[in-house]
């Protein structure tokens, strides 16, 4: 019982507090059918109607009983025993609302409880005019029995499959109900047969139904036991129902009556509301609009003010304006937020047990954000995250303004907090990580697989200024300064991430460094972002304490490897300007450039030579190798972005020009849009460098097209198509501010006749190997703090092997301070340079097999003997297969400076590739 009543109590708070609640207790007690995976929300016509709950109906009604207790009252002390029509009337219309409106129907009593004391005397005609009607004696026994049958009925029939019989059953009463009423004041012989046959017909139709269902059921003896019980029972009431029917002819003038008083009484409730004395209409105002609130329609809540203040017009006049501000106070909660602001300052200041006090748990229709509710909220999170984040995340599924409003306050707090409490390393990397407990909850949008995928797109290096430049162009969307600020976090906890895999202690001291410079650019930087003085305030700290952190690991991990060599040797990627100190030679390359680009003829050149040779090194590093006159701009044709189509090559071309020019101090006209450059791309392009290269002044570009063999793909694979190279013939020939640079391994005559039919004044420039003072310079000083030293006659032996090639001497440089740091030595011995060459095969296994299957030969045939060639060079044995063959890979080998002739026959160029292919190389045979 005292379940009962408290589940009762709790009804009604929450239909007028929580409706979130109540939706969740119908989902429980009626749950609709699932759909699709989906279950949707049960409605009140659901569990009063047409799927009805005992439990509770039965809380309902006691409800609406026990807010009709003071009309009991007033009818028993000033009215009349047929008074209490007026009370079955108003269960009844409860009850019929609160099918489409639970928390108005809850007060459907309560209007009346206040209307009917004063205006008692307009009930009384229309009871008279009821009373007048009525068969004599025939009224309180056939109203007791139809009501209890069918709520014996209603209460039995319950389950889905029976709720067709209940509704044969009602509907037939029903029928006979009307039709005796009519039938009544005819001729009241004709109604007991008439009223018979129909309720005979409904009784016999829902047999036939009951019967069906039974006949259908699973063969279960539990099941059959339950059902023929309900079925008998069921059975039962029905032949109660029809033995009712000569009574229910009479009973029918009563229902007729009942209908027709219920409808008068709801019209003349409404329009007394009107003639209520100003504090009685005000309250009722204030009831009704309360009652409205939990629907939470801004237009429901003017509807229901214009209503009420027109309704109360004619009898209050002016004074019935002051209904304008009742129902809106009342329908927006207003005396809620002071009283909820009254509890935030007077109860328990332990944060997460305040906010149980406070919405959504107390209430959901505080439509005003709260005083100091979103410090609340970030407190919480501060004393016990785990706990507050189930109340934040019911705060973000309320559709009310104050709630979204707090969250959207309380948010750049919580946030900052939870960057702010990192105590190690690896917590500041899990930040960037849907796997961290707490963000990706707080703010998903940043942690979606598309916004993580940017970061693999800005990140490109952790080194010092391509850093900064990378970082620094984010894109930054207009709102909070969590926009502003948790990308740019985010990244830095994947550069960190990325930095702490380096090989070594040096490698990971290189990239954590300019990591920390940027967070303290990035701290100095806060004002010229747009934020306010309390989101600076917010976000130092959090910037700081990054940066203590990271400088804290790195200090641990330079005290675990004190004796630790700097690895500053790169043979992975090439050499942007960052690494200037590892970029070695070419400046005569550099001066050739120059010298031909200043001819008058302006011929297109070329740079062509192995893979790995330094070519895109060599073009990173342009920019401090040439004069100011000539800006280069760097175009990487290897991106499939670029050559997807010829809108996206001119685009790109675009975008390469506009980038190098700004990181040069030029601004230059912005780009066009993706749209033009589909409809007109080379109009487009054109017209583009006609408004920007004005603005060089004296200067030239210098177009370095990279991998530009892509194109010539491209074109086989009708992605591209000749037009293009009919646009680069213009751009050259036409344009004298344009200068442009092919790299790639191969020449523009092996391309084929197109290429040299459209580009013929060309000159090649082919690069292949440092000169041996450089190879020196780079493998005895790498960098300012590199301290490994080489015995007598060591560089002179690793030049030897590597023949002065740019990516063998990274690579066997990189192997040789592995070892050192292996066996705990600063210096390079013979032996340790023996046990670095393995590891360097091993390392460089890519290149070493790029150059055994590509260089051997155009066609399977040819590579397998060019294989077989050089393994029988590299062990001392003649050739012993078709001579054709043979040259045709020869002469590829040569080409590609894997061999060279000399006096006593081929050789290879490298003796580190021959020692390669004798130890390591296995003949293709895939082919």
């Amino acid at each position: 019982m005292n379940r009962f009543l408290r589940e009762t109590w709790e009804l009604w708070y929450w239909a007028m507090f929580c409706p979130s609640r109540l939706q969740q207790r119908m989902n429980e007690w009626v749950p609709a059918e699932e759909k699709d995976g989906v279950r949707s929300d049960t409605h009140s016509s659901d569990i009063l109607l047409f799927r009805p709950n005992s439990r509770f109906i039965a809380q309902f009604v006691l409800l609406i009983f026990l807010f009709s207790l003071p009309l009991i009252w007033g009818i028993a002390l000033h009215g009349q025993a047929i008074d209490f029509l007026l009370l079955f009337e108003a269960i009844v219309t409860a009850y019929s609302i609160g099918i489409f409106c639970l928390s108005i129907g809850f007060h459907i009593p309560l209007l009346v409880d206040l209307v009917y004391p004063v205006n008692s005397e307009v009930y009384q005609t229309v009871r008279d005019e009821a009373q007048g009607i009525l068969p004599p004696g025939l009224f309180v026994i056939p109203l007791a029995l139809i009501l209890t049958t069918t709520w014996f009925c209603m209460l039995l029939l319950k389950k889905d499959r029976f709720f067709l019989a209940y509704n044969f059953i009602l509907i037939g009463g029903t029928i006979s109900a009307w039709l005796g009423s009519w039938l009544a004041i005819q001729n009241w012989y004709f109604a007991l047969v008439a009223t018979g046959l129909v309720g005979l017909l409904s009784i016999g139709l829902s047999v036939f139904i009951l019967v069906y269902d039974f006949s259908n059921i699973r063969i279960d003896k539990l099941e059959i036991t339950y059902e023929v019980a309900l079925f008998v029972v069921v059975f039962l009431a029905s032949i109660m129902i029809f033995i009712m029917a000569i009574i229910m002819s009479f009973a029918a003038v009563v229902m007729a009556v009942i209908i027709v008083v219920v409808m008068v009484r709801i019209v003349i409730s409404m329009g007394s509301i009107a003639t209520l004395p100003l504090p009685f209409f005000l309250l009722t105002c204030w009831l009704i609009a309360a009652s409205l609130s939990p629907t939470m329609q801004d237009w429901l809540a003017i509807i229901t003010t214009v209503m009420l203040t027109a309704l109360g017009f004619e009898d209050l006049n002016w004074m019935s304006l002051l209904a304008v501000p009742v129902t809106l106070i009342s329908y927006y909660r207003l005396p809620d937020y002071f009283i909820l602001t009254f509890i935030n300052f007077l109860f328990d200041r332990n944060p997460v047990r305040l906010l149980h006090l406070l919405p959504p748990y107390t209430t959901e229709l505080v439509w005003l954000p709260l005083l100091n509710h979103d410090r609340i909220l970030a407190a919480a999170f501060r004393t016990d995250a785990s706990a507050t984040l189930a109340t934040f995340q019911k705060m973000q599924t309320s559709p009310l303004p104050g709630l979204r409003f707090t969250i959207e306050q309380a948010l750049p707090q919580i946030i900052t907090d939870q960057l702010n409490i990192i105590r190690n390393i690896y917590e500041l990397i899990a930040i960037a990580t849907p796997e961290h407990p707490f963000l990706p909850l707080l703010a998903p949008t940043f942690y979606q697989i598309e916004s993580l995928e940017i970061n693999k797109q800005v990140i490109q290096t952790v080194s010092s200024s391509s850093y900064f430049k990378n970082n620094w162009s984010f894109d930054i969307e207009n709102g909070t300064n969590i926009d502003t600020l948790l990308p740019r976090l985010q990244i830095v906890a994947k550069d960190v991430d990325a930095a702490l895999k380096g090989g070594n202690i040096g490698i990971r001291k290189r990239a954590l460094e300019p990591i920390l410079t940027y967070l303290l650019r990035l701290e100095l930087q806060l004002p010229k972002l747009g934020l306010t003085t309390l989101a600076i305030k917010r976000w130092k700290p959090v910037l700081a304490k990054w940066r203590r952190v990271i400088e804290l690991e790195l200090q641990e991990q330079q005290q675990q490897s004190q004796d630790e060599l700097l690895n500053p040797f790169q043979y992975g990627n090439p050499l942007r300007s960052d690494r200037a100190n590892l970029f070695r030679g070419r400046q005569k390359f550099a001066d050739e450039i120059v010298r031909l680009i200043l001819d008058r003829n302006r011929p297109t050149l070329v740079l062509h030579g192995p893979r790995r040779c330094g070519k895109t090194s060599f073009l990173y590093n342009l920019p401090r190798l040439l004069p100011s006159s000539l800006l280069p701009v760097y175009l990487d044709l290897q991106s499939s972005a670029t050559t997807t189509d010829e809108a996206a090559f001119c685009q790109g071309l675009v975008r390469a020009i506009h980038r190098d020019s700004r990181s040069q101090g030029i601004e230059l006209p912005i780009t066009p849009t993706r749209k033009e450059f589909l409809e007109t791309p080379y109009i487009t392009l054109e017209d583009w460098l006609e408004q920007a290269l004005p603005r060089l002044g004296e200067r030239r570009l210098l177009l370095n097209l990279d991998e530009f063999e892509k194109i010539g793909t491209a074109i086989k694979e009708k992605r591209l198509s000749l037009n293009l190279l009919d646009e680069l013939r213009h751009l050259i020939q036409h344009y004298d501010s344009l200068a442009f640079l092919f790299s790639g391994v191969q020449t523009l005559d092996e391309l084929g006749p197109n290429w040299s039919s459209y580009f013929i004044s060309v000159v090649p420039l082919e690069m292949t190997y440092l000169e041996p003072d450089e190879a020196e310079s780079l493998l005895t000083n790498p960098d300012p703090e590199f301290a490994l030293r080489y015995e007598r006659g060591i560089v002179e032996e690793i030049i030897q092997l590597t023949r002065c090639q740019p990516y063998l001497l990274q690579l066997l440089g990189s192997a040789l301070v592995t070892q050192a740091n292996l066996n705990h030595t600063q210096l390079v011995t013979p032996d340790l340079l023996q046990a670095a060459i393995p590891e360097a095969f091993t390392n460089g296994e890519p290149y070493f097999t790029n150059v055994w299957t590509e260089f051997t030969g155009n066609n399977p045939a040819e590579i397998i003997a060019g294989q077989e060639f050089l393994l029988e060079l590299a062990n001392g044995l003649a050739p012993g297969h078709s001579q054709d063959l043979t040259d045709a890979a020869i002469g590829r080998l040569r080409r590609y400076h894997a061999i060279e002739q000399t006096d006593n026959g081929y050789v290879f160029e490298v003796p580190l590739l021959e020692r390669w292919v004798r130890e390591r190389a296995v003949k293709n045979s895939n082919f």
